[in-house]
C-alpha cells in the first residue's frame, strides 16, 4: 500500500512538472500540449480526413457527448456483464487488509466490488478484464479497422470469420482511489514528432532508465486529464499512461487502428513482440485479423480504385501526398509481409500454449522436427492462408506504388523507388532482429518460445533465394551491425510525385502465389504428405506445382 502511494506521489510530481501557470498544458496553452480538445458537435461536423490528420499529431478528447445516466450500482455494473462471474481484479483481495500486500492480481466478482464500495474503509481495486463483445463502443470515423472490416468483406471475401470484438471492446470497473500504474497499449510527449523518433528506436525500452513501475520522470512528460461522464479520450498508440479513479467508476472503451497512426502502430507491435509483458499488459493476437483487413482496404482503394471521393473509406486510405502518409502505407504493407515473423503463434508448436514450457510433457521430438522441416506451428491453416493472401497484396501494392509514383531525395534527386521500398522493408526486418537481440541481452523474454535463432530462421525464410530482398536481408543479418537503431529509414525532406496511373490488379491466385514465402512452400509440401518426416528424410522435398501449393494453402482461391 505504501509503495503504491509513493508511486502515485511520484506520478503527481511528474505531472505537475509539465504544468503551465498551475494548469495542464491542454488548458493553459493547447499549442504546447499533446492533446487536442473538441466538443462532440465539432467532431461530428469535421470531415473524416481532417479528423485523421488531427489524430496523426495529437491525442483527442471529445467533450459534451450525450451519455446515459449510469450509477455505480447493480444495474450499472450489469452493463459490464454478469456481476457474479469471476473476473481478474488488480488491487488487494477483499478479505486481506490492504496494508499487508502490495498491489497484485486476484480473482473476484463485480458483486464483491459493489459490496466493497459501500464500506467506510473499502479497498481500492480495478477490474480490467471485461470484454464487451456486444458493446456499443464506436471509435467514430477514426477507426480504420471498422471501415476495413466493412469494405474488406465486400471486395475481398474470405472464409467466414468473426470480428474480434472481445479484443476491441471492453469495460472497466474501478473503486475510488484505485491506481492502474503506467503501461502501454500499442508515446507522444509534448512534441509528437520527437515521440515518434523515440519509440521508433529499438533501444527505447532497454535503457537503464526505463521502468514502467516508476513515474517515467526523465523519459517522458506526463499530462493529467480529467475524464468525466460525457467525455471520451482517443489515445494514440504507444502511449504510456496511468489511470487513477478519484470516485467509483464504470467505463466503456476499446482499441482501434487509425490510418494516420500506422507508423506508430508498427513500432508498438515490434516492441510488444520483443518485450511482451515487460512493456504491455496484454497482447491482442486476434487483432492481426484487423490488420489484414486494413491491408485489403488499402489495396481496394489504391490499386482497384473502388472508392469515390465521398466514400467514408477514402479518408482511411493513405492519400500519398507526403512522406508521412507513405510511412503509414509502408507500415501496414510491411506488417502484412512480416506477419508470420511477428505472430506469437509462429513460435509455438501445435497445441502448445504460450505458458507451456518446451519440455517432454508438452512438446514431442516429432513436433520439433515438423517445425524444422515444414515450418509447422500453432497457426491455423486458415490464418496462415490469410497471411499469404495479404502478403501478396502488400508486395503487389509496393510494385503498384513504384509504377505510379516517383520518390525524390532532398533537393529533387531521383531514386530507384522500388529499390527504396525493398530496402526499407529489409531494414525493418533487420530492426526486428536487433530489437530482439537487445531484449535477450537484457533478459527480456518477449513472445513466448521465440528465441533469437528461431526469429532468424523466420527472417531468412521470408524471401525467395536469389531475390534482391533475400540478398539484402542476408547481408544485414550476417553483418549484425548495431550502428542504426531506428525502425524507419530517414525520409526527412523526401518528396513524392505521382506518375500517370494505369495498372490492373492481379487475379487472386496470382496474389496468393506472390505472397507465399519459402517457408510457406515447405508448409504446403508438408500438407501434401501429412507432415510425414520419414518421406522427406528418405527422398527429400517434392517439387510441387505452384497451383498445387495454392490449393493446399488457400483452396477457395483456386
Amino acid at each position: 500500500h505504501g509503495q503504491m502511494m509513493d508511486l502515485l506521489k511520484a506520478i503527481k510530481k511528474t505531472v505537475e512538472g509539465s504544468y503551465i501557470n498551475g494548469q495542464p498544458p491542454h488548458i493553459a496553452d493547447p499549442n504546447k500540449s499533446a492533446i487536442k480538445v473538441f466538443t462532440h458537435r465539432q467532431l461530428q461536423t469535421m470531415s473524416p480526413a481532417v479528423r485523421q490528420e488531427w489524430f496523426r499529431k495529437k491525442h483527442i478528447i471529445e467533450t459534451d457527448r450525450p451519455v446515459d445516466d449510469v450509477k455505480f450500482d447493480k444495474e450499472g455494473l450489469e452493463r459490464m456483464g454478469c456481476i457474479t462471474n469471476v473476473v481478474s481484479i488488480q488491487g488487494w483481495p477483499f478479505h486481506i487488509p490492504a496494508q499487508e500486500l502490495i498491489i497484485d492480481t486476484f480473482f473476484g466478482t463485480l458483486s464483491q466490488m459493489l459490496t466493497c464500495s459501500k464500506l467506510k474503509n473499502g479497498k481500492s481495486a480495478n477490474a480490467l478484464d471485461l470484454p464487451l463483445p456486444l458493446g456499443v463502443f464506436n471509435a467514430n470515423t477514426l477507426s480504420t479497422d471498422a471501415v476495413a472490416w466493412r469494405d474488406g468483406n465486400k471486395y475481398n471475401p474470405e472464409k467466414v470469420v468473426h470480428y474480434p470484438a472481445k479484443d476491441t471492446k471492453w469495460g472497466l470497473v474501478a473503486l475510488a482511489g484505485a491506481l492502474h500504474p503506467i503501461h502501454i497499449d500499442a508515446l507522444v510527449p509534448l512534441d509528437p514528432s520527437e515521440g515518434f523518433r523515440q519509440f521508433a528506436d529499438v533501444s527505447q525500452f532497454f535503457s537503464e532508465y526505463f521502468d514502467l513501475d516508476k513515474s517515467g520522470e526523465g523519459l517522458w512528460n506526463l499530462e493529467a486529464v480529467l475524464l468525466t461522464p460525457g467525455s471520451r479520450l482517443y489515445m494514440r498508440p504507444n502511449t504510456p499512461h496511468a489511470v487513477f479513479t478519484p470516485e467509483h467508476t464504470i467505463c466503456e472503451g476499446g482499441h482501434f487502428y487509425a490510418t494516420s497512426t500506422m507508423a506508430d502502430t508498427f513500432c508498438g507491435i515490434v516492441h510488444a513482440f520483443v518485450g511482451d509483458s515487460y512493456i504491455t499488459n496484454t497482447a491482442h493476437q486476434a487483432c492481426w485479423l484487423l490488420l489484414r483487413r486494413t491491408m485489403q482496404l488499402y489495396y481496394t482503394g489504391l490499386v482497384d480504385m473502388k472508392f469515390s471521393e465521398d466514400d467514408t473509406a477514402t479518408a482511411h486510405v493513405p492519400h500519398l501526398r507526403n512522406v508521412e502518409s507513405l510511412l503509414d502505407l509502408l507500415a501496414v504493407c510491411n506488417l502484412a509481409i512480416l506477419s508470420n515473423v511477428l505472430d506469437f503463434e509462429t513460435y509455438c508448436y501445435p497445441n502448445q500454449g504460450p505458458d507451456d514450457d518446451n519440455n517432454e510433457k508438452t512438446t514431442t521430438e516429432q513436433e520439433v522436427r515438423q517445425m524444422e522441416l515444414f515450418d509447422r506451428n500453432s497457426k491455423s491453416p486458415d490464418d496462415r492462408a490469410g497471411c499469404v493472401y495479404v502478403r501478396g497484396l502488400a508486395l503487389d501494392l509496393l510494385n503498384w506504388f513504384a509504377a505510379n509514383y516517383i520518390l525524390m531525395e532532398p533537393y529533387g534527386k531521383l531514386v530507384d523507388t522500388y529499390g527504396v521500398l525493398i530496402n526499407n522493408l529489409c531494414h525493418q526486418a533487420y530492426m526486428i532482429w536487433l530489437a530482439k537481440k537487445k531484449a535477450v541481452d537484457q533478459g527480456v523474454k518477449g513472445a513466448p518460445h521465440c528465441t533469437l535463432s528461431l526469429l532468424e530462421r523466420q527472417l531468412r525464410g521470408l524471401f525467395p533465394q536469389g531475390s534482391t530482398a533475400c540478398s539484402l536481408l542476408e547481408k544485414k543479418l550476417s553483418a549484425k551491425s548495431e550502428s542504426e537503431t531506428s525502425m524507419f529509414m530517414d525520409f526527412t525532406g523526401w518528396e513524392i510525385k505521382e506518375r500517370q496511373k494505369g495498372r490492373h490488379p492481379h487475379k487472386a491466385a496470382e496474389i496468393v502465389e506472390l505472397g507465399m514465402t519459402p517457408l510457406d512452400r515447405k508448409y504446403a509440401a508438408g500438407c501434401v504428405i501429412d507432415f510425414d518426416i520419414a518421406q522427406v528424410e528418405d527422398s527429400g522435398f517434392r517439387c510441387l506445382h505452384p497451383l498445387t501449393m495454392l490449393k493446399m494453402l488457400v483452396p477457395g482461391l483456386c
